[in-house]
């Protein structure tokens, strides 16, 4: 669960948030051309902060199981699917479908403490 009671300063708090959506091809083990798009949030590195914690919010609330990471990124894959794609298609419809989840980033120190965290940011959005 995101509190801030043992936060450090604001400035903990990551900042630089950029968001995008790509799709890539792909091939299944049976040779059928495929795709996948993904939808990417990274972040300014906080300094000191050895890894991030990402949770999900949806409108019934917020997940109380961080996903952590090190790095300062988040990829979701937002949709698949069989044959070739018009890939600029793809990019401009299906972050429509994705709104509905949204993503908090929260920075965590050596000590376990925790910075302030993000505001919520939609899936799909592009930053």
């Amino acid at each position: 669960m995101v509190t801030t009671g043992s936060a450090q300063p604001d400035k903990a708090t990551p900042a630089g948030l950029q968001a995008h959506i790509y799709t890539v091809p792909t091939v299944h083990a049976n040779g059928t051309p495929g795709w996948t798009t993904y939808w990417q949030l990274s972040w300014e590195r906080v300094p000191a902060a050895t890894y991030y914690l990402v949770y999900y919010a949806t409108a019934e609330g917020n997940s109380p199981t961080p996903h952590p990471t090190s790095e300062p990124v988040w990829r979701l894959s937002i949709a698949a699917g069989i044959g070739v794609c018009e890939a600029d298609q793809l990019e401009k419809e299906d972050y429509l479908l994705a709104t509905q989840l949204q993503i908090i980033v929260v920075a965590q120190f050596a000590d376990g403490s925790t910075g302030s965290p993000t505001e919520p940011v939609a899936v799909g959005v592009i930053l």
